[in-house]
């Protein structure tokens, strides 16, 4: 275990080095495991130098926080900032962002839509504050779960012919009082179908719950074949993949990554790089067993204990979640009446028509939640068919030579 703790500690130091040389050093930060090695490893690496920390935060209204979640990463960030003392955070408030009420300009920028277009507005808070302090490329946590930060499987145990680990570790995840022992099993042995039947495990998502697409077109276009062949069987996964396989989805998902940066980029001139995604970190990773990544009753082991002298308990010990863009409902209740609006707009187009389900859209606005709560028990209806369906047809409508406009 030790070749494997130093190694990886090793290769993310030199990552993140040569991703520093030139101009400030800026993390993006959440207070999570992934974003923290990266600063925790940045401040460290760069000591006395100063490095900048941007964390965006909620304010104090109305949150959608999903049970069990809290709303943000404060208390990890500022143990992260006791720990460093030439790490300097900024918490970022981001109002509602003007791609929000009215994307036009980013499709100006990019020339199509983006997969992020339920986060864009919030996330540019961060990248804008970057580019107030002068900072070209900003680095982030993000694919950590392609590479060091694999949660590991234990279902990925068993198919390597590992039974006996992946009951093991189902014990010892259990007795650590890290979820119940035979979830853990049904999880690793039989794929959660015991929990499925019961009622209780998560369902793997069929995609029409989850998308605007109209189904008239969507059978039109192969949808569901196409999602299938990009590694999402009947829809989307259920059961947790090994790291191989983590590795394997994320290649064939990672043009939409790719959008998403360059969207970023486009309307900032601030470049986005994720240490955790160089090539010599990956190919170090997957040289290793599954067992590296879930071990002593830990999920997350690699990554734990390889970076445990920069993370503080705080960090490396959390198990509980944190919203992103938690005030999400708040604001796009701000712009609500703009949302009728936009739709109103969208259906002047026959491409949208077409291509969209307008009519599920303005089901979802005439039902509007009344809390944020009720908002975050609707699943993915608002924060993402609604806004994605709304964003989408906007570009339709843009890109249509019929629109009139």
């Amino acid at each position: 275990p030790s070749e494997w703790t130093e190694g990886a500690r090793e290769l993310l130091e030199r990552a993140i080095c040569d991703r520093a040389r030139t101009g400030p050093v800026a993390v993006s930060l959440s207070g999570g495991l992934d974003s923290s090695i990266v600063a925790g490893v940045a401040a460290a690496v760069r000591a006395p130098e100063s490095v900048l920390g941007i964390a965006l935060v909620p304010g104090d209204q109305d949150l959608a926080v999903h049970p069990g979640w809290v709303p943000d990463g404060r208390p990890q960030l500022e143990a992260l900032a006791r720990c460093h003392g030439n790490l300097r955070i900024d918490p970022i408030m981001p109002p509602v962002h003007r791609v929000d009420v009215d994307p036009t300009h980013l499709f100006v920028a990019t020339g199509q839509p983006i997969g992020l277009a339920p986060n864009i507005g919030w996330l540019l808070g961060a990248w804008q504050h970057a580019q107030a302090a002068g900072v070209q490329m900003l680095m982030t946590g993000d694919e950590g779960e392609m590479s060091i930060t694999h949660r590991g499987s234990l279902s990925a145990l068993v198919r390597q012919g590992e039974p006996a680990r992946a009951a093991l570790e189902a014990w010892r995840l259990a007795r650590g009082g890290r979820g119940r022992l035979r979830d853990h099993i049904d999880m690793a042995f039989f794929g959660g179908t015991w929990n499925l039947i019961r009622g209780k495990g998560p369902r793997p998502g069929d995609w029409r719950h989850y998308s605007p697409i109209h189904p008239d077109f969507a059978q039109e276009a192969g949808v569901t074949e196409r999602l299938i062949e990009e590694g999402f069987p009947g829809g989307f996964r259920h059961r947790p993949p090994g790291y191989r396989e983590a590795v394997d989805i994320y290649m064939r998902r990672r043009a939409g990554t790719v959008d998403n940066i360059a969207a970023l980029r486009a309307l900032t001139g601030v470049d986005h790089t994720s240490p955790f995604s160089d090539r010599r970190v990956v190919d170090f990773c997957l040289s290793l067993p599954e067992r590296a990544f879930v071990r002593d009753g830990r999920f997350r082991w690699l990554a734990r204990e390889a970076f445990r002298d920069v993370l503080p308990a705080e960090v490396r010990d959390n198990s509980v979640k944190a919203e992103q863009n938690a005030e999400w409902f708040h604001n796009l209740r701000l712009r609500r009446d703009r949302l009728h609006e936009q739709l109103e707009e969208i259906e002047t187009s026959p491409l949208a028509r077409q291509a969209l389900d307008l009519p599920r859209l303005k089901r979802l606005l005439d039902q509007w939640p009344a809390t944020a709560e009720a908002a975050t028990a609707a699943g993915p209806a608002y924060r993402s068919t609604l806004v994605r369906g709304l964003h989408v047809g906007s570009f339709l409508r843009w890109l249509d030579p019929s629109n009139g406009g």
